[in-house]
């Protein structure tokens, strides 16, 4: 069973206008409501290509209820551990005349120490065991910073495939755990680069893989995908497409990668598939809602170069 976790989930409302007008009243159309976070949308796209994942979330107050509400409409298979703070939400307004998107993010609630205490003791039973543990996404006040670490380190006892997506000190601390699957941004590569292990970034991904770490997925927005193992090096360049609807993107290349890791797809074929995955979310308003049909559509259109693993 793959879990994966969301714990600062967050309600994502996406709205649209043709022109925002700031100090001003906009009129806008609604796009879509959507239950989010980084972990959920990872468990959106597994269950939509047919493989089997249980999501973990932190949900409280009336936002909470909203996401439990909607997953359950999905039919997501998921556990929810409840807080007594309100969720967070998350306003997206796209314009169409420009092709860009606005977001405007709550912080996240407080857990208490009992409500952390109930998530470790859920992590620590899991039943059915977990095969991968999916950790997504940023960590809310009460959460402890090193707590990726902690489950990375169990994981790793366990013989449990790990794949880590976040910034900042629980990144740093995570990485410092050698996680199988690292999938970071350009930006974040860089702030841990230099905030954390003072190094350039081509050196600490070299640290990375040597430390132990499988696989590193490094996105740029729109821009092109690095792949990085410790035998080879990819560059994939993603198609140019005219979708407003970015978020979520990353976490679709999380989980094509754990699709075509699954499924035994050679090297280039997995990281073509990863980035086909990432690129057809653009094209829809609900963040992880695509298939197999749209990703092979973009498939031909995706281009794979070999290179060293300086080559940032």
């Amino acid at each position: 069973m793959i879990y994966t976790s969301t714990f600062n989930p967050v309600l994502d409302v996406t709205v649209s206008v043709d022109s925002l007008q700031r100090g001003k009243m906009n009129m806008t159309e609604m796009k879509s409501i959507s239950a989010g976070g980084k972990g959920l949308n990872v468990s959106r796209v597994l269950g939509r290509l047919g493989i089997r994942n249980k999501a973990i979330a932190l949900c409280g107050g009336m936002i909470g209820r909203d996401i439990e509400k909607l997953l359950l409409d999905e039919g997501m298979d998921f556990q929810i551990i409840p807080i007594k703070e309100n969720t967070r939400m998350s306003i997206k307004v796209t314009e169409r005349k420009y092709g860009r998107m606005t977001q405007i993010n709550n912080a996240g609630p407080f857990v208490s120490a009992t409500e952390f205490k109930e998530l470790r003791d859920f992590i620590s039973g899991m039943d059915p065991e977990p095969s991968s543990f999916i950790m997504s996404g940023s960590l809310p006040p009460g959460i402890d910073e090193t707590f990726y670490a902690e489950i990375i380190n169990k994981c790793n006892k366990d013989n449990v495939k790990t794949l880590l997506d976040t910034s900042g000190k629980p990144l740093y601390y995570g990485i410092m755990a050698v996680p199988g699957i690292l999938k970071i941004t350009l930006d974040e590569l860089k702030e841990v680069s230099d905030g954390y292990f003072n190094l350039e970034p081509a050196r600490l991904i070299r640290k990375i893989i040597d430390d132990g770490t499988d696989i590193i997925m490094l996105t740029d927005g729109a821009g092109k995908v690095r792949f990085y193992d410790s035998f080879d090096s990819y560059i994939i360049t993603p198609p140019r497409l005219e979708g407003l609807y970015p978020t979520g993107s990353g976490d679709c290349v999380s989980a094509g990668l754990l699709y075509a890791l699954q499924n035994d797809f050679g090297k280039e074929d997995m990281v073509k598939f990863a980035v086909a995955c990432g690129s057809a979310n653009v094209l829809n308003e609900y963040p992880g809602r695509i298939d197999l049909e749209q990703i092979s559509k973009l498939l031909p259109e995706i281009r794979v170069s070999k290179r060293t693993i300086t080559d940032l």
